[in-house]
């Protein structure tokens, strides 16, 4: 009878840690912020990565052989506005692609909540334009590539962080734009992201 007894609580605690488990996981996938850079080309290497607190940076493994010509990292958010980076040193001259984005998920329905705004994105070692998102021509930002619904632009400063426009973003929604890296100087991408579910 101990043994069964034994036995029901520790599948009992199993079952507990599993439900656990994936409400954790539900949750960071469901509000969390990403960044990544790549060289163009997968031409040379990203190197000595780092990240903002509550982020780990690691290579693209997708990639195989050219894993470390990609950086990117996740961090989970809470309900405010919260700025991530991602720092990299680059082993050649050349152009890099930023990526801006956010979770995601195979859920159609729940892809709202996995959104997020993104605002006031700088590049310190390197050259981008435009990252408050304030110049815009047909209704998207200038100097980015972004493939946004017109819904997914905010311009009365009810969502930016600074200025009036914030950008929203997700994993299938992604920002790019490509800057000039310099060879051993180290650069570092960092945004405002919140939640845009309510």
């Amino acid at each position: 009878m101990e043994d069964r007894v034994g036995l029901w609580m520790k599948m009992v605690f199993a079952a507990l840690v599993g439900v656990l488990v994936m409400a954790g996981g539900a949750q960071s996938q469901e509000m969390s912020a990403r960044l990544d850079a790549e060289a163009v080309g997968n031409a040379f290497d990203l190197a000595d990565l780092k990240a903002s607190p509550g982020g780990t940076p690691y290579h693209a493994t997708w990639l195989k052989e050219k894993q470390k010509t990609r950086c990117t990292m996740t961090v989970p958010l809470g309900k405010d506005w919260k700025q991530i980076w991602i720092e990299f040193v680059p082993a050649q001259s050349g152009e890099v692609q930023v990526c801006i984005m956010a979770g995601w998920t195979a859920e159609k329905e729940a892809r709202d909540r996995i959104q997020a705004w993104t605002d006031d994105v700088e590049v310190t070692g390197a050259s981008l334009k435009n990252g408050g998102f304030e110049d815009l021509k047909d209704g998207k930002p200038v100097n980015w590539l972004w493939n946004g619904k017109p819904d997914c632009l905010s311009t009365d400063g009810t969502q930016a962080h600074g200025g009036k426009n914030a950008v929203k973003v997700w994993h299938d929604q992604p920002l790019y734009q490509t800057v000039k890296v310099e060879a051993g100087k180290p650069c570092r991408v960092s945004a405002w992201f919140k939640p845009a579910a309510k």
